[in-house]
């Protein structure tokens, strides 16, 4: 017998998406685990280096702007 693992996704509908191509007339076994969704693997957060920890200064406002909307010409 010959195994080989896959970890597939589901769309909005609930349908296994990157289904691997199968030969005809085939028998296949499917072992389906579904995880809790605590167990799904997620990014790990980025933290910054340690060595950065009191050299960095925050000079000015950090969370408005610099350039007035008005002149994001981008989004024109």
């Amino acid at each position: 017998m010959y195994a080989e693992k896959f970890t597939l996704r589901t769309d909005a509908q609930g349908h296994l998406r990157g289904l691997p191509e199968l030969p005809p007339e085939s028998t296949v076994e499917l072992i389906l685990l579904l995880p809790e969704l605590a167990e799904f693997p997620t990014k790990p957060r980025r933290r910054p280096p340690p060595s950065l920890k009191g050299n960095i200064k925050i000079q000015g406002d950090i969370v408005n702007p610099v350039v007035a909307e008005e002149e994001w010409d981008v989004l024109r």
